[in-house]
């Protein structure tokens, strides 16, 4: 028999399922079939396949023990994968600039991100530190993504913070969003729901960058 590994980046928590599928169809008429759906995706989840490899930012003992033990699925089975690290970025792992006064948002824009969190706090901050700079970069993958880019665009000039705040919209090369994180004073994180696989993260904790997180699940707790 051939094995069948299945590797997971998303993954949503038992208690996320109606929140996420009225998000996703703008509707709650499918909520309540959905958490049935779900059940019996979790259990063929943790029948059919001979391991699952679970991408995290850093390894943690004790979300391998709660996952196996939400989803019902043996232990044994789960592996855990390290994401966003590449092999000839470890070799170089120090910041740029520790001085720097950079706040890095690196990510597919999505509303779910939150960024306009960073750019209200930024109002504050730049009263205290002026030459502070914030970043925010990635793809857009849905015309939803596109309206936020425009959003945050209208809340920068709303906030007067032109002349501190870049928002690129397209896709990062590897070396363009490592030299990102590496020559960042923070990242900022401020999702506004749970994720589980972040490179961002994966990146930051290599080149020893402070990064600030909103409290989004348990996929992160492993960090604190």
């Amino acid at each position: 028999r051939i094995p069948f590994v299945i590797t997971l980046h998303t993954m949503w928590w038992p208690d996320q399922v109606e929140e996420r599928i009225a998000e996703l169809t703008g509707s709650r008429l499918f909520c309540k079939p959905a958490r049935y759906y779900f059940k019996l995706f979790t259990y063929l989840l943790g029948k059919l396949p001979h391991a699952l490899f679970l991408l995290v930012p850093v390894r943690n003992p004790d979300l391998l023990e709660r996952f196996a033990r939400t989803y019902h699925i043996a232990p044994e089975k789960i592996r855990e994968e390290l994401h966003g690290m590449w092999l000839n970025d470890i070799k170089s792992n120090r910041r740029i600039e520790t001085s720097s006064q950079k706040i890095v948002c690196l990510g597919v824009m999505a509303p779910s991100k939150g960024y306009e969190y960073a750019l209200k706090a930024l109002k504050t901050v730049i009263k205290k530190h002026p030459s502070s700079s914030l970043l925010i970069a990635g793809p857009t993958i849905s015309e939803e993504g596109k309206d936020y880019i425009k959003r945050l665009r209208s809340l920068v000039s709303e906030y007067s913070l032109d002349g501190h705040v870049t928002i690129e919209e397209r896709y990062l090369s590897d070396n363009e969003f490592s030299e990102n994180v590496r020559s960042a004073g923070v990242i900022v994180l401020p999702y506004k729901r749970s994720i589980s696989a972040s490179s961002i993260i994966s990146l930051a904790v290599t080149y020893k960058v402070p990064v600030i997180l909103a409290n989004s699940g348990p996929w992160f707790e492993q960090l604190s």
